[in-house]
């Protein structure tokens, strides 16, 4: 599971699942729907961000004097993440209600917005995920070609991020070059934040074809070399993120709307 902060907890794909017919409405009605996951992301955050800073006594600081518990130590957990879908799916209809004025996109809306509410309840019932030491989502890395006796082609690479505990942070976005014969590619971090001790390197020949290339972490300042002749094009792909270390009740913290 990724950290809240990282990026929206679904995607287009799970908006689909849920509604097929959501990207022919957003076609003929102009709504971009990754405008809309970002979007209802931010009004998330919102409560969310209400949550940690009114009930800061449900979340003491006393596990290794870790700071006081905010959003970013938020993990991506089932309700969360379908909390996220429906007030997603409500405010694409709320806007093709208003483009239209379409009883059948305001049934849709009020539909999408009483399932968000009831995932804002199951998350309240259940508990918040939080990771003690949240290491966020990487950049893309920087590929550079660099001399070498190989074969060019087109490679995709993705970078994650350790911290002390050994746990990794979720992969960054693929990042592809077109590899010209005779060089290998050098990849390096772009920036790192400070709780980072570490990073492993996904490569392979398509961006849905991404291996573990090395067994032992790579050092922050050092980089690696991609050789394509000797690269695993097999084996461990990478992970979806951190998985909360605990999970704490959330009591009436967050308002039905």
């Amino acid at each position: 599971m990724a950290l809240f902060i990282d990026g929206p907890p679904a995607s287009i794909e799970d908006l689909t699942d849920q509604d097929s017919g959501l990207l022919d409405i957003c076609r003929t009605q102009q709504i971009d729907a990754s405008v809309k996951l970002r979007l209802a992301q931010a009004e998330i955050w919102v409560e969310l961000e209400s949550l940690f800073s009114q009930q800061r006594p449900v979340y003491p600081s006393y596990y290794y004097s870790q700071p006081q518990f905010s959003i970013r130590h938020l993990a991506i957990t089932p309700p969360l993440k379908m909390w996220h879908t429906w007030h997603t799916l409500a405010l694409v209809y709320r806007d093709a209600h208003f483009n239209q004025l379409n009883d059948r996109f305001q049934a849709k809306w009020n539909e999408y917005r009483i399932l968000g509410n009831a995932a804002k309840d199951r998350l309240r019932a259940i508990g918040v995920g939080l990771v003690l030491d949240p290491i966020v989502r990487p950049n893309s890395p920087l590929l550079t070609p660099t001399p070498a006796s190989e074969t060019g082609g087109a490679f995709y690479f993705a970078v994650v991020l350790q911290n002390e505990a050994g746990e990794q942070s979720a992969p960054s976005l693929v990042q592809s070059i077109q590899l010209a014969d005779g060089n290998a590619v050098d990849v390096t971090l772009t920036a790192v934040p400070a709780n980072a001790r570490g990073w492993l390197i996904y490569g392979g020949t398509g961006p849905d074809h991404l291996y573990l290339q090395n067994d032992v972490p790579i050092a922050l300042d050092g980089d690696w070399l991609f050789y394509p002749s000797t690269a695993i094009l097999t084996g461990q792909g990478p992970g979806t993120g951190q998985h909360p270390n605990l999970v704490r009740a959330v009591p009436r913290l967050l308002p039905r709307g």
